[in-house]
């Protein structure tokens, strides 16, 4: 058998459509009502990945396909690594850690539930 018979054959579901960054460039923005059900709609598929415990990569305009009769689409989830097969989380988790990571330039999720600290300043201390 050929390398390329030997593995997981994969079937995607063709989609007539076009990704929602296309639909912005050439028709503009969204009125609210449209955007809010491709929101509801998008979110859904989400919540339903969450549930089954899936992992899914980034969420842009061009992973999520609209098709001519209004059905939506997430896209790329399906090539998405858990955390704990990635090296760096695995190792951590083998020692105890929790694998958390940040990808750079980004901030860590607070634990404070999403209050801001305030720093007292040289103005405000004098007050």
């Amino acid at each position: 058998m050929t390398p390329c018979l030997a593995g997981r054959g994969y079937v995607r579901h063709w989609i007539d459509g076009r990704s929602l960054a296309t639909q912005l460039r050439t028709q503009g923005p969204d009125t609210v009502e449209t955007a809010m059900t491709r929101l509801r709609s998008l979110g859904s598929c989400l919540v339903m990945l969450h549930e089954k415990g899936e992992t899914h990569g980034a969420l842009n305009g061009e992973g999520a396909w609209m098709t001519r009769v209004g059905e939506h689409y997430l896209l790329g989830w399906q090539w998405a690594l858990r955390q704990l097969h990635c090296p760096r989380q695995a190792a951590d988790a083998a020692v105890g850690g929790d694998g958390a990571r940040v990808a750079p330039g980004h901030r860590p999720m607070r634990d404070d539930g999403g209050r801001r600290r305030r720093r007292p300043t040289s103005s405000s201390s004098a007050r």
